[in-house]
């Protein structure tokens, strides 16, 4: 019944765009998919498809370029626009993209306008409210794409909006300067109130039926409305922070007027002394609540932290100040005199008119302080006390150790001009030889130091005879003196090569005498070891028994035969203190052999 008045789209004719010249919108309304409008892609403007036909394009006369279509865009009772060409009477939703297309606001219809438009839907289709223009969807360069229309036929519109804005009304131009399509779209979102948090997902659906929101390409829609909504929080945060910060000013001037009357004075934390400007007048007044209780707690903490800080340098300066003035009156005059400090009380009486003094207003920090320092300087004086009473002794002790001294070198004198073998004789045996003598010896020496030095040289001369054994025993060649001999045999060689023979013997210790012996030997056998263990590795001995496994054990027969033959070497007879060491050292030979014979 409808094929009288719509073509075959569903879109109104030309016939019936002449019964209403303002263009009824299409009687079905179009699908809206958010996802899939969002999610399309912007393509590369292209030719498009639809648009007038070529028939449509009136050519003028005498040839030449077509003219430009024009093409007014209405809000419809569905939400999104549709566009009516007004010479051919055509409507649809889909944006005209035609090479000549010119998208431009429609004109407010009059009310006869309204009364055919209601009268032009056909006889089929519902009546239709009267699509009128609202002022703000009117704005812009370029038209606004319906649902479903591509990202092309956008960039095509905006490209032709210029074009067109010479047909709208000359009134509006007057009225407000025209906005470009992203300031628009800027100012709707204003109007529409998006917050600083809003997301784009959830203010698509309200705006998809703003002409200025579809007019601006998909992919710039969610920059745009993301840098919208980014500059409105950085716009509040300007705000917050303005305000914030003129309350913290606010605030400050009633701390200073709390500190003025005192109100912070003995306060031991910010919760104590915000409770007592609360309950000041200061916890009426109107800053007061301007500021929040973080920042309160905040700024009350730093201004107590200072005046703790000022407190402290101040104490500090008034102790160190404190301790000056005790130096100057009381403890330097008493170290200059070598006196100990008077008591507290007498200190008191002549200090407490000073000013440094009173600066310490508790007492038992005055006393604190007077003990240390009296304390320090008593430690000092006992110290000089000490060192002086030191370096007297040190110098009559240097004084005696030098008469003692030289008392003792006079008598050692004696000893050696009357006694020639101190070390055979007992010390009544040299009193006795010496009794003429010592009564001329120094009057600074008593019985017992004439002892003690006569003991001294005994020993010295004992020392001596054996370090002239010693170097008997060294001196002596191994040939004729070797380590395997016993000890009187090595006395007996040794002795043959002392200055005075037996008799330089005489007096010292057996036990000394072994002693060095023992001393001397060790070493002759470790000189020994390592010429017989050179001596080994030239052997022709060995080559028999290295073939021998229980030689290499150091048993068996050919062992015995190796060491009997070796025997006739006196290198091996020298090593017979050790045989373990001599039997180690022939096995290690013998294992190094046969390892040379595999």
């Amino acid at each position: 019944e409808e094929e009288d008045d719509d073509g075959e789209d569903g879109l109104p004719t030309a016939a019936a765009a002449v019964k209403d010249p303002y263009g009824p919108p299409p009687l079905t309304a179009p699908v809206v998919d958010v996802s899939a409008a969002e999610a399309t892609p912007t393509p590369e403007p292209s030719p498009p498809a639809a648009g007038l036909p070529s028939e449509a394009l009136p050519a003028p006369e005498g040839g030449g370029a077509p003219h430009r279509v024009r093409w007014e865009v209405f809000p419809s009772p569905h939400g999104p626009p549709y566009y009516y060409n007004p010479v051919t009477g055509e409507s649809r939703w889909v944006l005209p993209t035609g090479p000549f297309d010119v998208i431009v606001p429609g004109k407010k219809k009059d009310d006869s306008g309204a009364t055919a438009s209601s009268n032009a839907g056909g006889r089929g289709s519902p009546p239709r409210r009267r699509a009128s223009a609202e002022p703000g969807a009117a704005e812009g360069e370029g038209a606004s794409c319906g649902p479903g229309s591509s990202s092309s036929s956008s960039s095509s519109a905006s490209s032709s909006g210029d074009e067109g804005a010479g047909d709208r009304p000359a009134g509006a131009g007057a009225k407000r300067k025209p906005l470009s399509r992203l300031e628009a779209f800027r100012e709707m979102l204003l109007e529409r109130g998006v917050g600083c948090f809003d997301r784009y997902e959830t203010w698509l659906p309200r705006l998809l039926g703003d002409a200025r929101f579809t007019v601006v390409p998909l992919m710039e829609r969610k920059k745009t409305f993301t840098e919208v909504a980014r500059l409105l929080g950085k716009q509040q945060r300007q705000v917050d922070a303005g305000a914030r910060l003129a309350a913290c000013k606010g605030f400050a001037a009633l701390v200073a007027a709390a500190r003025e009357r005192g109100l912070l004075s003995g306060a031991r934390n910010a919760a104590e002394a915000l409770s007592k400007m609360a309950k000041s007048d200061l916890g009426a007044d109107k800053r007061w609540g301007a500021a929040a209780p973080k920042d309160r707690e905040r700024m009350l903490a730093e201004v107590l932290k200072e005046e703790g800080k000022a407190n402290q340098e101040e104490a500090i300066t008034a102790v160190k100040a404190f301790r000056a003035m005790l130096q100057e009156a009381i403890i330097g005059p008493a170290e200059s005199a070598g006196a100990d400090p008077p008591p507290f009380g007498e200190a008191r009486r002549f200090l407490r008119g000073d000013a440094r003094w009173k600066a310490v207003v508790d007492i038992a920090e005055r006393q604190r302080l007077y003990g240390d320092v009296a304390s320090e300087a008593a430690r000092r004086i006992h110290a000089k006390r000490r060192a002086r009473a030191e370096d007297e002794d040190e110098l009559t002790s240097k004084r005696f150790h030098s008469r003692r001294s030289e008392a003792e070198k006079r008598f050692r004198e004696m000893l050696d001009e009357h006694l020639k073998a101190p070390l055979e004789l007992t010390w009544p045996e040299a009193r006795m030889l010496m009794r003429e003598a010592l009564k001329r010896s120094p009057p600074d020496l008593d019985e017992v130091s004439c002892e003690i030095i006569f003991g001294e040289v005994k020993s010295e001369d004992g020392e001596r005879r054996l370090a002239a054994f010693a170097d008997a025993l060294r001196r002596a060649p191994v040939e004729t003196l070797g380590p395997e001999l016993s000890f009187d045999q090595a006395k007996a060689v040794a002795v043959t090569k002392l200055p005075g023979g037996e008799a330089r013997l005489q007096g010292l210790p057996p036990q000394d005498l072994r002693r060095c012996w023992e001393d001397w030997r060790r070493v002759r056998l470790a000189e020994a070891a390592q010429a017989f263990e050179a001596w080994l590795q030239g052997c022709v001995f060995l080559e028999e028994a290295a073939s021998n496994p229980e030689a290499l054990r150091a048993r068996g027969p050919a062992f015995e035969a190796l060491c009997k033959r070796l025997s006739t070497d006196a290198r091996y007879v020298r090593l017979s203190p050790v045989p373990r060491e001599r039997i180690k050292l022939i096995v290690g030979r013998l294992e190094e052999a046969a390892e040379e014979r595999a």
